[in-house]
């Protein structure tokens, strides 16, 4: 981070490899282009931790929350929150608290939730999750990162007015669209 040299944990998959490519050498986020640095950012999606870590780089004063439900996944989420000095909670992000079964379609950046009311996966409320950081009734910045889960975590809107910034991957599967996307974003 910055000049000081760090080690990294994080599997061994393609995901990853890209993950690391997009964030640490495409600059996906457009770190440079936040202004003002935010001081919170919930990070749901977390993975290895990846964007926590740039995050610290490019923001060292930002309280930073990390939500990654894969169990497979924690181990090198919690180095990453070690190096970087963020928060990280082993739990999936949704608009209610919930369970959830967690789907493993492969490389490890593809894990779904999916609700399930005996699902092994605590599933944490949106709004919890930005009255737990640092005790504020707002984010400065929330990103969505969650295979799917984007969608359930969009149709909260009051949740989703206390957020100043937004960045999400939208991935089109099912029945969804460009068009219910601006929508919810409206």
């Amino acid at each position: 981070i910055g000049d000081t040299m760090v080690s990294l944990s994080f599997p061994s998959d393609h995901g990853t490899a890209i993950a690391f490519k997009d964030i640490f050498v495409s600059d996906v986020y457009g770190w440079e282009t936040v202004v003002p640095p935010p001081a919170t950012v919930i990070d749901v999606g977390a993975h290895a931790g990846l964007f926590g870590l740039a995050t610290r780089h490019y923001f060292p004063s930002s309280s930073i929350h990390a939500y990654e439900p894969n169990p497979a996944l924690w181990q090198h989420l919690q180095f990453q929150s070690r190096t970087g000095s963020f928060s990280c909670f082993n739990e999936a992000i949704g608009p209610a608290e919930a369970k959830a079964t967690l789907r493993y379609p492969g490389d490890s950046v593809f894990t779904q939730c999916v609700p399930s009311p005996e699902g092994e996966t605590q599933v944490t409320a949106l709004s919890t999750a930005i009255n737990r950081i640092a005790g504020r009734k707002y984010v400065d910045l929330l990103t969505l990162d969650c295979e799917g889960g984007e969608w359930g975590i969009l149709s909260d809107q009051a949740s989703l007015a206390r957020v100043h910034c937004l960045t999400l991957e939208y991935p089109l599967f099912g029945d969804h669209s460009l068009e219910e996307l601006a929508r919810l974003l409206e």
